[in-house]
């Protein structure tokens, strides 16, 4: 009998640990199919964002093929703007003047009498010039060539080139090459008196020119300012202009603008001027022989201006005092008045100007 009862509770004891297992491996299970349920819905959320970031790019794409279909309503700014936005107006506007070269000097904004790259340049947008501008993917190099040199001699109704209109830009884009730079050294490149010489004399409606809107941010403009320099010698020196290029140069400063002419800004102006061509202030060169039609060279005018500091600095920087003659001293104006003369009468604020005249 003991051994029946002990093999009952065997029995029992075996019975309850299967029941036990069975309920550990029911557990088990059921903590395996919540996991796969789990797992399945954290997929399906994964799939429904993925999903409705398709969608929203495949709404977004519609929007814009919408907006570049009726692109022709547009302002050509706006779709200028839109370009930033939508890669396909981007890549239209580009392969269309690629294509069309002769379409780079069209006015497309009528009340500004505007270019695209007027456009481009006063919005800052460099990367799309540099493509409308790229040679290799161009229908015909010289016709390229030919429109965009037209282009960059058109001014806008404020009396603008593309290059003196890039100075308005607000949003410049970050890169190595300023659009100041890359105009400037389109000019080196073709080499067109013409242009030339609108790059180193056109001012406008605010008697600013290139020349003081580089100096108005040197620091910014550092590179610039050395090509411009490298323009302005070239020109002068295949004209023999030294002398009138000097005084033009100088007389810009003078005008009613952003920038104020010291002895600082005319040692920079010497400077850089010296920097491009070692040659521009050789004595042959008679650097202070031009007047203008009251009969003032520039000595003499910076006299009559009272600019006391400026023209100390001629008088005595290294690279112009031995230019400074006892025949440029005795020139006189319409006025039939010297340098002295001009210096005398007013002696009371040119006492910086006095001592090395004398």
């Amino acid at each position: 009998m003991e051994n029946q009862e002990e093999d009952d509770i065997g029995k029992h004891e075996i019975n309850g640990q299967e029941e036990e297992n069975t309920g550990m491996n029911e557990e088990e299970e059921e903590t395996g199919k919540n996991e796969i349920t789990c797992q399945e819905e954290e997929n399906s959320g994964k799939n429904d964002i993925i999903c409705q970031k398709k969608e929203d790019a495949g709404k977004n794409e519609i929007i814009c093929q919408e907006k570049f279909n009726n692109s022709q309503a547009m302002s050509f700014d706006s779709r200028i703007d839109e370009a930033d936005r939508c890669s396909v107006f981007a890549d239209d506007l580009v392969v269309k003047h690629q294509q069309n070269p002769h379409m780079i000097p069209t006015i497309c904004k009528e009340e500004t009498h505007e270019t695209i790259i007027h456009i481009l340049a006063r919005e800052g947008k460099l990367k799309m010039m540099k493509d409308i501008c790229d040679e290799e993917k161009t229908r015909s190099k010289k016709e390229l060539k030919e429109n965009l040199l037209r282009t960059l001699k058109i001014k806008d109704n404020f009396e603008q080139t593309p290059l003196l209109a890039s100075f308005r830009v607000h949003n410049q884009e970050e890169t190595k090459e300023t659009t100041q730079e890359y105009l400037l050294n389109k000019i080196v490149e073709y080499d067109d008196d013409i242009l030339e010489q609108e790059t180193i004399s056109q001012m406008n409606k605010t008697n600013d020119s290139v020349l003081t809107e580089l100096f108005r941010n040197r620091d910014i403009h550092a590179e610039a300012i050395k090509i411009y320099f490298k323009i302005f010698a070239r020109y002068n020196e295949k004209k023999r202009s030294h002398s009138k290029g000097f005084y033009d140069l100088v007389l810009q400063i003078l005008r009613e603008n952003s920038l104020k002419l010291n002895s600082t800004l005319m040692g920079q102006l010497i400077h850089e001027i010296k920097d491009a061509s070692t040659s521009f202030f050789k004595a042959e060169n008679k650097i202070f022989s031009h007047k203008g039609r009251d009969g003032l060279n520039i000595l003499m005018r910076l006299a009559t201006d009272t600019i006391d500091d400026a023209l100390r600095e001629l008088l005595a920087n290294t690279n112009t005092y031995r230019l400074i003659t006892h025949s440029v001293l005795q020139e006189r104006d319409n006025q039939d008045q010297t340098l002295l003369a001009i210096l005398e009468v007013n002696r009371t604020t040119m006492t910086e100007s006095i001592p090395p005249i004398l």
